[in-house]
């Protein structure tokens, strides 16, 4: 993922964090001094925090210094000192003097933070100190690493040996080992889950048979599954996101334990978020759209995008990113087949075209990589629909312009497993899907079996 879309993310995440309270300080415990000097003896960056402890300073350290992706990032990047006025040390005055030489702003009266280099504030680049937000009355998570980021990418300009340096006694870490299946642990939120020989639009038939019947418990352990191991196939992908925007609202609605196992979930998505690509950004989406908080999920990227301050810096690449996950097809959008008809045959030509200026070939490549995933959720839920509403025509219309798009195999096991999943299966066009996936090295003999029975009947 572009740097420059991780704290478009961040402001989301900072507000999901209820147990980070119990985490260990952000903050260093040293001298400004000692950590001066080992932030440079390291090519690490300082972030100094000048607090009073009264007000929102407070609030400041209780929201933006509990993040997790902050203190991932510094981890990374820097260090974080926090200075309190009421120290003997006159330390706060110090700062409060740097402070005020560096932008006229007095962090004995506002909220600020500044960011030191090689022992000193970087006059050349301005955000090495943020001040208050409009909207909170003190810098939020979404400005303190929007800026830091920034002010990485300024340092490729104005120092590039420093950061050359920095990268390379801060390499990024690698991510952390994948933790086992949720599904596989009985707790308090769902028991343990056995799948035997069953393929997942069979459990997806049993899970809503237990939902229909209020056995909410056992559904919670076969939609976890569901959720889980769909993610191994991408080819079922749109049956995750159909179930996401049917299935799963309704469960957790009504059984507290499932909401409580699906936040769990995401959180998992949440602690690998350093190494997002924009699919992984998209899935956390589809996951919060489940949850029902897609909409403050968007309403966090349009303020970000649409405050006048911050747009200038906004990549394209991720404005792109943007427009595609709030457009037509992305999360939380009801996908009427004549509106996803449309959306599709706009998108066709963009997926041949070239990467924007000032856009690199992995960001586009990585765009066009959401873009293509998009394609396919937005038909195949389209499709799904179509095919509930009795509506033939638009249903065949939608399938022949996504396979005109994405002329693969996956594409066509997709409609199939919607159709399956939307218990509404075309079976005479089903088999002639599955014929040609499997010509183009697609061949899933379980749909088959599962077409066959639902022809029978």
């Amino acid at each position: 993922m572009s740097a420059r879309l991780l704290p478009v993310v961040i402001c989301i995440l900072a507000c999901l964090c209820p147990a980070a309270a119990a985490q260990p300080s952000i903050f260093q415990n040293a001298t400004l001094d000692d950590a001066l000097a080992e932030a440079a003896r390291s090519h690490r960056l300082l972030i100094v925090f000048p607090s009073t402890g009264r007000g929102t300073w407070n609030t400041m350290a209780d929201t933006t210094w509990m993040s997790p992706t902050l203190r991932e990032w510094l981890l990374w990047h820097g260090d974080a000192l926090r200075i309190d006025s009421s120290d003997e040390r006159p330390e706060f005055e110090r700062v409060r003097h740097d402070c005020i030489r560096f932008s006229g702003r007095d962090p004995s009266e506002e909220p600020m933070v500044l960011v030191y280099r090689n022992g000193v504030l970087d006059r050349t680049i301005p955000d090495a100190v943020f001040g208050v937000s409009s909207l909170t009355g003190y810098p939020t998570t979404l400005q303190v690493l929007y800026g830091l980021d920034f002010y990485m990418d300024k340092l490729m300009a104005t120092d590039p040996g420093w950061r050359a340096e920095h990268d390379l006694q801060n390499p990024m870490p690698p991510p952390p080992p994948p933790e086992p299946p949720m599904w596989e642990t009985p707790d308090e939120n769902g028991p343990a889950f056995t799948p035997g020989d069953s393929d997942a639009l069979r459990v997806l038939d049993d899970a809503r048979e237990q939902v229909k019947f209020g056995s909410l418990y056992d559904a919670t352990a076969a939609y976890s599954w569901l959720w889980e191991e769909s993610s191994r196939d991408p080819a079922l992908a749109p049956v995750r996101t159909l179930m996401a925007r049917e299935d799963i609202p309704d469960l957790v609605h009504r059984r507290d334990g499932a909401r409580k196992r699906f936040s769990a979930l995401r959180d998992r998505l949440r602690e690998r978020e350093p190494w997002w690509s924009y699919i992984d950004l998209y899935d956390w989406m589809v996951l919060s759209q489940a949850l029902d908080d897609n909409a403050s999920v968007i309403r966090y990227f349009e303020m970000f995008l649409n405050d006048p301050q911050e747009a200038s810096i906004v990549g394209p690449a991720d404005k792109a990113a943007y427009a595609l996950l709030t457009g037509t097809g992305g999360p939380g959008n009801i996908v009427a087949p004549s509106r996803a008809l449309e959306w599709l045959r706009s998108q066709a030509p963009l997926l041949s075209a070239a990467a924007p200026r000032g856009v690199s070939a992995e960001q586009w490549e990585n765009i066009q990589a959401l873009r293509r995933r998009l394609i396919l959720d937005t038909a195949c839920c389209a499709y799904a629909e179509a095919l509930e509403s009795g509506k033939q025509g638009p249903a065949r219309e939608i399938a022949a312009a996504v396979i005109a798009i994405l002329d693969t195999g996956r594409t066509r096991v997709a409609l199939v497993a919607c159709a399956l999943a939307a218990g509404k299966p075309d079976a005479a066009r089903d088999t002639a899907l599955l014929s040609e996936a499997a010509a183009r090295g697609e061949d899933r003999p379980a749909l088959r079996v599962r077409v066959g029975a639902a022809k029978k009947e």
